[in-house]
């Protein structure tokens, strides 16, 4: 796309600057085969306006096939460290939760209906809900519920022991009741009273 910008601006032609772009690529020995992609198509180097002496020597496909793998292998890597990627640890027998779509900003990223995994092929599973619904997804829209939030989410039987006795309010007596009449509130005893007065502009005689 860069020689297609550049030979725009040139006021050239875009074509014949797209073909001098793959000439050059496919001249130049690859870093990770040391090959050029026209020797390992061909197998014999182009033929350029650069004199050079002829070789003979012919690329191993072996070779260049182990070397390509482990260049891919060493950017993978990088590309998970990178991305923090780690293994979707679903297997069969789990119970999961399956991504759903955002409707509005009160939706949750997950369905709340658990699914139990009961077939993994490759990155695909498929999970079965209550009903007996089937839904096979990605191993990415899959999330796994770790065991002991479903032990805690099972209801518990209420037993007997667990229940505190609930104390009787006693109805007061006769005898008591008078007393509680009678005898005045400390609070009501112990506060303070604001004694009110008019202002003075009143009682002063113009």
């Amino acid at each position: 796309m860069k020689t297609i910008k550049s030979a725009r601006i040139l006021g050239q032609r875009w074509t014949y600057a797209m073909h001098q772009f793959l000439r050059a690529y496919r001249c130049t020995p690859h870093i990770t085969t040391g090959y050029t992609p026209h020797r390992l198509l061909f197998d014999r180097d182009p033929r350029t306006k650069i004199p050079e002496a002829a070789s003979f020597t012919h690329p191993d496909d072996c070779a260049v096939r182990k070397r390509n793998t482990e260049a891919k292998n060493i950017m993978k890597c990088y590309a998970d460290k990178r991305q923090c990627a780690k293994a979707n640890p679903v297997t069969t027998g789990d119970t999961v939760l399956v991504r759903q779509p955002k409707l509005n900003k009160m939706s949750t990223p997950y369905d709340p209906t658990p699914l139990i995994a009961k077939e993994r092929k490759g990155t695909m599973i498929t999970a079965e809900r209550g009903n007996g619904s089937k839904v096979t997804r990605n191993v990415s829209m899959f999330h796994s519920i770790p065991q002991r939030l479903i032990q805690d989410s099972r209801p518990q039987d209420d037993s007997s022991d667990d229940i505190l006795p609930v104390k009787e309010e006693l109805s007061p007596s006769p005898g008591n009741e008078e007393k509680t009449t009678t005898q005045p509130s400390l609070s009501s005893a112990s506060r303070h009273k604001r004694t009110c007065r008019s202002p003075r502009r009143l009682t002063e005689e113009i």
